[in-house]
């Protein structure tokens, strides 16, 4: 068998690949020119009567048998004589079946050309691979362009995504191809599985195609059956890096902003996270901005790192980490673009035009291709680099004297260029994490690499949501909780979120440190097993550092818990609570988040709706915030969280510890708030200046009385068409003045200078504690013209 890293297949249930079905052999059966492959959870049907087609696909689970029409299995184009596009098809030639595999041969129609197919399956799972290679047995050289590995038309629904990502039939069955450039396009009950290689075929040789993947499931079943498969090869799977990880990342805490970190700077930053070991540790320490622009990936900048790396290695092995290194993939800027050598791997012709924007290298191209494996097999071997981490991977080439195509036909070069790239590193170390940041976004790349970022949805850890929040930190929270959910068809082993961010720069919408506890209980208990402080210029206080060491502990000591989240309560996109519960059936860790602007009496549902054993009796423990063990009154287990609210508990059998060794006041829990949080009516009056380009709001309102004083928070959202309208830097465009029961009051923005696009923003005003309502007057200047809808709200948030 054919998997990446060399995996058997027939290993998987000792991965916890979940079988539903006993293992057993994969029976071929033949009558005439139908072919049926059959195991204990399916059977496919082919004909080789002519072109091979695909008859149907039978899911023994479900009983559904789902017929194709019009289905081809393998079909492909080539450049004609007159350079245009050329289809041909194959005719089946003869079969065999053997040990449990199909072999069917294929001859071209008119062409020197022949295929093999190759369907395989390992007795184990739910799950049959495809095969297919080209030979080109002509005397004269062949440019391949598309290959279209499987195309099936049938009554049933289809779904699918974009490059590198499975498509599925119904709710049952998935169909992929392997590879992070292949395609499972699915429109109008219609999939093509389809690569696009450009190569030229010359006389004698043979070209192999990506692997083709089938997975049927239980009803409902498929995109789960699809992530516990990609889980299994994954290679932070293979390679035993599915365990927890404290990665340091010095990023974002250097004074003034500048991206350029200096050896100065990361000493500084050493001795802090040096002076704190004795409350937290790490095992890895990245660098980021590091590389010599002018040199060969392997100098740091002289200017900026005068020692190189020595005295940065010193220092890192001092706090007992391993050092790590980011590198951009693609963009010339933050890799070796001054170096001429590597002008001619430009994804343009230089020697044409002018990149507009920026400008990316070719990594399918040399000599950017030797240097990168290079320089980066040295800093594994030489420099004890244990992570590596690469941002920023461009796919396209439109340069026509490089050795591909150009357009869509250059993005399969490029792609397997990368992925030989990482096997280098694994070959020099199997140790080292890898992990991919832009550009890699195809569940695919799991296979070649520990973890990637990109959602799809365009956001990194420091872009708020479209819901209002009281701090910027909540909103970007849920918007990465969003993410998350948008990047289903990702294994959550392998999705990195981007760990939580403490700078006080732009690039981090000038968010600081506030929240940031509430905001890695919700990271690390999204299944990553990461936990990655961005760090602040100071590196936090001491207590901050307590408590940080304490969520990585607990991490580190439950990874069979944190490594198996299930989302519970609602759902990020909307208001209300939602949360994750990480468990390994004996014991849980919830994470919630009350995300409304309502107090919410939440229920826990300590039973198999969120894995645990119904029925049984159970005790919880309260980790963040203020640890108690909660004592509840009567049977039901419910707790009251505030708005915005975050909450990290443990769910332990009666009578067991909780997971580290530490002491618990009893605390019992209350049945509701002595006072209430509560959205405010408001007035409100629109104007605008003689030219239109300011608009005012004018609001009229009243906090309640209140014993414990709290918070007036004032949010104004922009709206065009109905659909929110995010801007960058949105503080510059409202500023807020008033007052409140007759006198002026202070106000904070919720948001910096510095941000990230929003479609929102607020204030929170002190509001003291009163005997009476007391009435606000509130006047927001909003510089910009109308065209746009705004909404204003009002709340009052008790201490």
């Amino acid at each position: 068998m054919r998997f990446g890293w060399r995996v058997i297949i027939g290993a998987l249930l000792t991965l916890g690949y979940p079988a539903w079905s006993d293992p057993g052999a994969f029976e071929i059966e033949t009558r005439g020119n139908l072919i049926e492959l059959r195991s204990p959870f399916f059977s496919f049907t082919l004909n080789a009567d002519g072109p091979l087609r695909a008859e149907s696909l039978k899911n023994f689970s479900t009983g559904k048998e789902i017929v194709f029409e019009d289905a081809s299995e393998f079909r492909v184009t080539i450049m004609g004589e007159d350079g245009e596009p050329q289809s041909v098809t194959f005719q089946s030639s003869r079969f065999t079946a053997h040990d449990g595999e199909l072999e069917v041969w294929l001859n071209a129609t008119d062409l020197a050309l022949s295929a093999t197919i190759e369907y395989e399956f390992d007795g184990e799972s739910p799950v049959f691979h495809k095969f297919s290679e080209i030979q080109n047995a002509g005397e004269e050289s062949v440019r391949l362009l598309d290959v279209y590995l499987g195309e099936y038309k049938s009554d049933t629904t289809v779904t699918g995504r974009e490059r590198g990502f499975p498509a599925y039939l119904g709710d049952e069955a998935f169909l992929s191809i392997a590879h992070p450039a292949g395609w499972a396009t699915a429109e109008e009950k219609h999939i093509a599985l389809v690569q696009h290689p450009g190569v030229k075929i010359e006389p004698g040789e043979t070209f192999k195609c990506m692997e083709v993947v089938y997975g049927v499931a239980r009803e409902g079943g498929a995109r789960n059956e699809f992530l516990a498969y990609v889980k299994s090869r994954m290679r932070r799977v293979v390679r035993g890096h599915d365990k927890p990880y404290a990665i340091f990342e010095p990023f974002g805490g250097m004074p003034g902003g500048s991206f350029d970190q200096t050896e100065e700077y990361l000493l500084d930053n050493l001795a802090k996270v040096e002076a704190g070991k004795d409350l937290c540790d790490f095992d890895l320490y990245s660098v980021d901005f590091w590389v010599d622009y002018n040199g060969d990936l392997i100098q740091f900048d002289p200017m900026r790192y005068p020692n190189g790396f020595e005295r940065i290695k010193e220092g890192i092995k001092r706090i007992g980490a391993k050092p790590g290194l980011w590198i951009d993939s693609s963009m010339e800027l933050w890799s070796i673009g001054g170096n001429p050598d590597v002008i001619s791997t430009y994804t343009h012709d230089s020697e044409v035009k002018k990149e507009k924007g920026r400008t990316y290298l070719c990594r399918a191209t040399e000599p950017i291709k030797s240097m990168y494996e290079k320089a980066f097999r040295y800093h594994i071997r030489e420099n004890g680099v244990r992570c590596l981490k690469f941002d920023n991977f461009w796919v396209h080439c439109n340069n026509p004297n490089h050795g591909h195509l150009p357009g869509v036909y250059s993005i399969e070069p490029i792609v397997n260029a990368q992925i030989d790239f990482l096997h280098a590193m694994d070959d020099e170390n199997p140790d080292v994490f890898l992990m991919l940041y832009w550009g890699h976004r195809s569940p695919w790349w799991l296979l070649h690499a520990d973890t990637l970022f990109d959602s799809g949805v365009g956001i990194e850890a420091a872009h708020p949501s479209d819901l209002p929040a009281p701090y910027a930190r909540d909103s970007v929270t849920q918007k990465l909780d969003q993410a998350q959910e948008y990047a289903k068809d990702i294994p959550k082993l392998g999705k990195d979120s981007l760990g939580v961010w403490l700078s006080d720069w732009g690039w981090n919408s000038s968010i600081g440190k506030e929240r940031w506890q509430e905001a890695f209980v919700m990271d690390i208990c999204r299944g990553s097993l990461l936990a990655q402080p961005w760090s602040d210029t100071d590196w936090l206080s001491t207590p901050e550092r307590r408590q940080i060491g304490e969520f990585i502990s607990l991490l580190k000591a439950r990874p069979d818990c944190f490594g198996n989240p299930n989302s519970i309560l609602g759902n990020p996109e909307e208001e209300g609570p939602y949360g994750y519960s990480c468990t390994n059936g004996e014991r849980a860790f919830l994470a919630i988040n009350n995300g409304t602007w309502e107090d919410s009496k939440v229920p826990l549902v300590l039973a198999q709706e969120w894995g645990l054993t119904s029925g049984a009796p159970w005790e919880v423990y309260r980790w963040y915030p203020d640890p108690a063990r909660l004592d509840f009154s009567g049977d039901s287990k419910e707790i009251l969280l505030r708005p915005f609210e975050v909450v990290l508990l443990e769910v332990v059998p009666s009578g067991a510890q909780p997971s580290l060794d530490r002491s618990f006041d009893t605390e019992v829990v209350p049945s509701d708030f002595a006072e209430a949080s509560r959205s405010l009516d408001i007035a409100v009056e629109t104007s605008e200046d003689e030219d239109g380009e300011t608009q005012f709001f004018r609001l009229e309102g009243q906090t309640p009385a209140t014993e414990s004083g709290g918070r007036l928070v004032i949010t104004v959202q922009r709206f065009e068409d109905s659909a929110p309208k995010p801007i960058k830097h949105i503080w510059e465009y409202f500023s807020l003045n008033g007052k409140l029961g007759g006198a002026s009051f202070p106000s904070t923005p919720i948001f910096g200078e510095l941000t990230y696009p929003s479609s929102w923003h607020g204030w929170r005003i002190p509001v003291e504690t009163s005997t009476r309502e007391r009435s606000f007057e509130i006047s927001i200047k909003a510089d910009e013209p109308p065209g746009l809808d705004h909404s204003i709200q009002a709340h009052f948030l008790p201490n």
